[in-house]
């Protein structure tokens, strides 16, 4: 070690002086002075006086300056490292890097990072991330705390020099003042380790800080406004070890559970849009267009307000992931060229699938999921839509089977209906059969996606919460888009889940489900063709706005069933009866006999015509168009006594030679 290899029961002794000074002479000391050099009395200003009081620094030769006393340049020199030291302001991988760049020697960090006898450069970024990966995780504390014997050190001694960890009584009391950081998990003032330490000498308890400091087991640092020293674990690991034995989750009541798959419902209502007209796309980066996106943004039904912010579900996230689905399924496709205009047109699968009822709708999608894990040829991680979401959190795509198998596992075990708080659900499960943990044993040089940044060689801990997210992400971006959960909020207002039976056909743990049905007789249609909405109703709001026209959200007026709406309506595939059928479910009353007679009507005027390129041929007189036809044969139609329709792309060069020996040339315009 460089600037912290000092006497800590000497520091300790000297604390009292620091601790006198005004919290605005700390900052200067800390700050400004440096521990060799004299500081001018015009820079000091008010504080000049409280740091001579304090012995810590003592007037120049003449008084025109001060500087600090030669015995307290090593005190000053680690409380300005100290006031560095940003670990327990942002505990990254950088400010880890900053502090052990500073504090430790090159053959330190070799063989303490345990990367083998190469020498490493202090600086070096690969040697110092392994020595994060290996320090800054519970497990390397918990090792240390079951250590008997001062021996623990052996493996992570420099080569030649002496042992920190010099007696037992330093090992124990290196122990003993980890025991008392842990329960509160935050760092605690220096000076108040004597009384909470008094079964420890002084000498002793500065013994087992400097050897503590030597293996990374806690930091310095300096807490607060008044720049009060600390001492501290690092701050994953002491949450780790403050807290209990996570326990299984219990189940818990909810109010107003929320349950709806409405990504099937986005998916429809967006290949709906698409099959009256098609999305344009950008030509630079094959985005659609800002007004399309907006229009297609304003048709997606309503969710409850906590819903989209507990789950992050505003409508351009749901719009971006039902074109993912769509394009996975290949219900849309894009046509045309970079230099030309270029859109989103349905297939005929597309339309295929709009016509299935909502449970087949919903099926169709879950089977596609579940078939992945099933389908060999296509691994998992290749896949532009997985069952896993985030799929390439793992640097390696092999591995996706083996998360997918895990995330199955986990989720199987919950029984539907039970609703437990999710809070409670990722922390029991964050470090139990954690398969990132599992691949990284087998990859060591693999990297793991965690809080959205790829990191390699990944601490126990940044590999639990990998897991912990992963876990997070497949109920919010699968089972409760797709209606695999349902969601509500105990009395505290915590978000709770429970599994319903689409989920346990996702997770292939049953043969069927059925889909959840709403209460009825909440929406009213009026004689004028408004749909007033009584209380909400996700899925009939996702069922009526593919043939109406939205006026509104949540409840009060919604939609209103038009003559545009409807002819768009029956160019998605609707038919009059599905329209009628769909409203009766939801008004639960007969329907207004004026609006069930322009529904039908409004149908019967739909037609569909086909628009395709023809190739002419105009001729300047009768004769010559049917000298034409007597070569071409079938290939041509008179439409006209001078024009002929070709209809393959282009004449054959046969069929042009045999023209002109008739006396017939053609030119193309």
């Amino acid at each position: 070690m460089k600037i912290l290899e000092i006497d800590w029961q000497a520091f300790l002794q000297v604390l009292e002086y620091y601790r006198r000074l005004p919290y605005g002479a700390r900052r200067f000391l800390v700050e400004k002075v440096s521990p060799s050099q004299a500081a001018p009395n015009a820079a000091m200003d008010q504080w000049r006086e409280p740091l001579l009081e304090s012995g810590i620094m003592i007037a120049g030769p003449q008084g025109k300056n001060a500087q600090v006393d030669r015995r307290f340049q090593s005190f000053v020199r680690v409380i300005r490292a100290m006031g560095r030291n940003r670990i327990f302001r942002v505990p990254t991988r950088e400010s880890f890097h900053v502090f052990v760049s500073e504090h430790f020697e090159g053959p330190e960090i070799t063989a303490f990072s345990g990367v083998g006898h190469q020498y490493y450069y202090y600086r070096d970024y690969a040697a110092v991330q392994g020595l994060f990966s290996r320090v800054c995780a519970a497990a390397w504390v918990k090792g240390f705390l079951e250590a008997e014997d001062p021996h623990w050190e052996t493996p992570y001694q420099a080569a030649g020099s002496s042992p920190y960890f010099s007696s037992a009584a330093v090992l124990h009391a290196a122990q003993a003042l980890i025991q008392k950081l842990v329960p509160g998990a935050v760092p605690v003032p220096l000076a108040q380790l004597p009384g909470m330490c008094p079964e420890l000498r002084l000498d002793v308890l500065g013994a087992a800080m400097r050897a503590g400091f030597r293996y990374l087991l806690f930091y310095p640092c300096l807490l607060g406004e008044g720049l009060e020293p600390g001492l501290g674990l690092w701050p994953a690991a002491a949450r780790k070890l403050s807290t209990e034995i996570p326990r299984p989750p219990e189940p818990v009541t909810v109010s107003h559970p929320f349950h709806s798959p409405f990504l099937v419902d986005d998916m429809t209502a967006v290949l709906s849009a698409c099959a009256v007209a098609p999305h344009r796309l950008r030509v630079n980066d094959e985005a659609i267009f800002e007004a399309d996106q907006r229009n297609l943004e304003a048709g997606v039904g309503t969710l409850p307000e906590w819903i989209e912010k507990a789950f992050h579900f505003n409508p351009a996230n749901r719009i971006a992931i039902a074109l993912d689905f769509l394009r996975h399924h290949q219900f849309l496709e894009q046509k045309g060229r970079r230099e030309r205009a270029m859109h989103m047109e349905i297939t005929e699968l597309g339309t295929d699938w709009l016509r299935l009822g909502g449970k087949e709708r919903l099926k169709a999608v879950l089977d596609g999921l579940r078939s992945q894990l099933k389908d060999r040829s296509s691994p998992v991680g290749y896949q532009s839509v997985s069952l896993v979401p985030n799929a390439g959190r793992m640097s390696l795509g092999r591995h996706v089977e083996q998360v997918a198998s895990a995330l199955r596992r986990v989720f199987k075990g919950i029984e539907a209906g039970v609703f437990v708080r999710l809070r409670d659900f990722l922390a029991y499960h964050r470090d139990r059969d954690n398969p990132f943990a599992t691949i990284h044993r087998d990859e060591p040089y693999g990297s793991v996606v965690v809080a959205g940044r790829s990191v390699s060689q990944p601490s126990s801990d940044e590999l639990d919460e990998a897991w912990e997210e992963q876990l997070a992400d497949f109920l919010q971006l699968r089972l409760v888009p797709l209606g695999g959960a349902k969601a509500g909020a105990d009395g505290d207002g915590a978000i709770c889940f429970a599994l319903t039976d689409a989920g346990k056909y996702l997770l292939d743990a049953a043969d069927d489900f059925q889909l959840g049905q709403e209460s009825q007789g909440r929406i009213v249609l009026q004689p004028n063709c408004d749909v007033v909405f009584l209380a909400p109703s996700a899925k009939a709001e996702s069922e009526i706005a593919r043939f109406s026209e939205r006026l509104g959200r949540h409840v009060g007026t919604l939609f209103k069933v038009t003559k545009p709406s409807i002819l768009a309506a029956a160019a998605s595939g609707l038919k009059a009866q599905q329209v009628l059928n769909t409203l009766r479910e939801y008004c639960g009353a007969d329907l207004p006999a004026n609006v069930e007679r322009e529904i039908v009507g409004w149908f019967g005027q739909f037609r569909r015509v086909t628009m395709v390129p023809a190739m002419l041929i105009h001729c300047p007189d009768a004769e010559t168009a049917t000298r034409v036809i007597s070569a071409a044969g079938g290939r041509v139609t008179r439409l006209t006594d001078t024009t002929l329709e070709w209809h393959e792309q282009k004449p054959q060069p046969a069929l042009l030679k045999k023209l002109r020996e008739m006396g017939i040339f053609l030119r193309e315009r």
